[in-house]
């Protein structure tokens, strides 16, 4: 059987292959080895971890390899330091024939109008990373951030915004409203609502609000089938580990806001 090559990621400067290369070269060569042959077999993958690293990297982070060599045991890929503080980052890619699937989305220009499944898809591919990954980013005494790129054009275009990213941290969301069993008709004022369904970090039981994965310190996304690259943060509400988003200061992050009494969930962005 002959196995056809993958294509290459788009959007990849080979500059960044290289200086990737001369890094990874300071560390044991077992590292380079399996950078390479996960190169060979999945270059999508291979490059969001160089990626990620130069988003890391150019923001005067130490940056070193994680990864256990043995193959005992799951590490997240980096461990990271600045200013005398650690974390983790672990990453992974939601490649393109998967993000084509889940969103309907051609990895080209759009034939038709964009429909809101098309673009919730996204979230629900992270959502699943989330899940995938949460054991692997436990037990490590410091903050991990998941990091979840993709080359895919029209993801990076059309879902890789502040806008729509929030509902990993709502769920899906829909319009209701009160009704008042002592008056004729509906409220006339409608609210956005949620049940948490597909939330990254939350979720709803008996009449409470639960957090989950909060071995998960929160998200990096990258958008990385445009240029530039699309970057933004996602931070769980209850974390076992707070990250300090100072580390990361011209990235945005999302952030959850819960009020008790009314019953309201709101997201806010900001670089710190």
């Amino acid at each position: 059987m002959v196995t056809q090559a993958q294509p290459r990621p788009p959007r990849c400067n080979p500059a960044l292959e290289r200086r990737y290369r001369k890094w990874l070269s300071n560390f044991d060569p077992q590292h380079m080895r399996n950078w390479e042959k996960t190169y060979r077999s999945s270059p999508h993958a291979a490059i969001c971890e160089a990626t990620f690293w130069k988003v890391l990297a150019d923001r005067v982070i130490e940056v070193e390899p994680n990864e256990e060599l043995t193959g005992a045991a799951q590490r997240p890929d980096y461990r990271c330091k600045k200013d005398g503080q650690e974390f983790y980052v672990e990453v992974t890619c939601v490649l393109t024939a998967t993000a084509s699937k889940k969103t309907a989305l051609s990895a080209t220009l759009p034939d038709r109008r964009l429909h809101p499944f098309d673009i919730w898809g996204f979230n629900r591919a992270v959502n699943a990373e989330c899940q995938n990954k949460v054991k692997q980013c436990a037990n490590l005494g410091a903050p991990c951030l998941l990091a979840i790129g993709t080359f895919h054009s029209m993801v990076s275009t059309a879902c890789v915004k502040k806008v729509l990213l929030s509902g990993i941290l709502t769920g899906d969301v829909g319009i209701g409203w009160k009704v008042d069993p002592s008056q004729r008709g509906e409220s006339e004022k409608t609210n956005f609502v949620t049940d948490l369904q597909n939330a990254a970090f939350l979720y709803a039981a008996n009449q409470a609000i639960q957090s989950r994965r909060s071995p998960l310190s929160g998200l990096l996304i990258g958008g990385f089938g445009v240029i530039p690259w699309r970057k933004l943060g996602i931070l769980h509400p209850k974390p076992i580990h707070e990250f300090d988003t100072k580390l990361l200061d011209d990235i945005e992050f999302c952030r959850l806001q819960h009020d008790l009494h009314s019953g309201l969930l709101k997201t806010k962005w900001s670089r710190r």
